[in-house]
């Protein structure tokens, strides 16, 4: 093909995702954008996807772009380094060009996942990164400001899953009872990055606030969590905490959540914190909410939703993230 013509027919395209492409890396291939049954050039070998280009991706709402299928290698391999750079503590990158490559990676692996739960490779491939998020999360003290600058205007819940999983891991470093121990901090991350999977298929406006959905799109909104869990239940490979994350994540210690209207003692340690982080952040980016005012919301507006000792490792995560004076 002449790199000069910007249209190609009857050629081998993959897809990739457009969360994968952060950082200032010059992409070692072309990337194409599809219209129609027409791929057609969007950023040449040598350039990079920061800043503008990807700016009008995500105006565009596309989270697909397309490479030939012979340059998959070059791009498993400009994935692979620029997330091992990302990862590496000594990098000279700065932390929020770290964050926005990390982001967009456990991004891509919440989006394979929720697609393929099937797919045993995907799986393990989100275990494998979720110990890698957890400490990189841990060690970074301004990391959670970072991930949680970057906006969710429409409200990906894919992306809200990272944010979850950032929170969880916080919340867990501050969170204290002699009873329980978080061991398992991968199945911690992989749980909240997909708990949200049975919201794919739902017909709702996921993008506003609870509180304006009308009784039908409540009711519908309330079987997301059932429906997660059936859809995946029966796959092998599904780790029990993650199986109890997707289940009992709006679940309220005083038995007012849902499905199964739990109380404290039966629902998962794990699903408690996701549920933890995932008010949290609907209420930062749906209602819109300061972090002092959804922490004061969650406290005392909402007392008796969520245990006060997680409230309190929040608020301490949340203060030593210098997200709170």
């Amino acid at each position: 093909m002449n790199n000069n013509d910007p249209l190609s027919i009857d050629l081998n395209f993959q897809p990739i995702r457009v969360s994968t492409l952060r950082g200032e890396r010059p992409i070692p291939f072309s990337a194409y954008i599809k219209i129609g049954d027409r791929h057609i050039l969007y950023c040449r070998n040598g350039d990079s996807f920061e800043g503008e280009r990807l700016e009008r991706l995500k105006a565009k709402k596309l989270n697909r772009l397309f490479i030939l299928e012979k340059d998959r290698p070059k791009y498993e391999k400009y994935l692979r380094e620029n997330v091992d750079e990302a990862f590496d503590a000594h990098s000279n990158k700065d932390l929020l060009s770290k964050v926005l490559v990390i982001q967009g990676h456990q991004q891509a692996i919440a989006e394979e996942i929720m697609e393929n739960p099937e797919d045993e490779q995907f799986y393990i491939m989100g275990v494998n990164s979720g110990q890698r998020f957890s400490e990189f999360i841990r060690k970074n003290e301004l990391a959670l400001k970072c991930l949680l600058s970057i906006k969710n205007e429409d409200f990906s819940i894919s992306q809200h899953g990272v944010n979850v999983a950032a929170l969880a891991l916080s919340i867990t470093e501050h969170f204290q009872r002699p009873e329980l121990e978080f061991k398992r901090l991968d199945l911690l991350v992989l749980g909240a990055l997909i708990h949200d999977i049975g919201c794919q298929g739902i017909d709702l406006p996921l993008q506003t606030s609870r509180l304006k959905f009308s009784k039908e799109e409540l009711k519908n909104y309330k079987c997301h969590p059932q429906l997660g869990i059936e859809r995946i239940r029966s796959l092998q490979h599904i780790d029990g905490i993650v199986l109890n994350i997707i289940h009992e994540h709006e679940e309220f210690i005083d038995g007012s959540g849902f499905p199964q209207k739990l109380v404290e003692r039966q629902i998962d340690p794990y699903a408690q914190i996701v549920g933890v982080a995932n008010t949290y952040d609907r209420l930062i980016n749906l209602e819109n909410k300061a972090p002092s005012e959804a922490l004061k919301f969650m406290i005392i507006d909402s007392m008796g939703l969520h245990p006060l000792d997680m409230m309190k490792a929040l608020q301490d995560a949340l203060k030593k993230g210098h997200l709170l004076k």
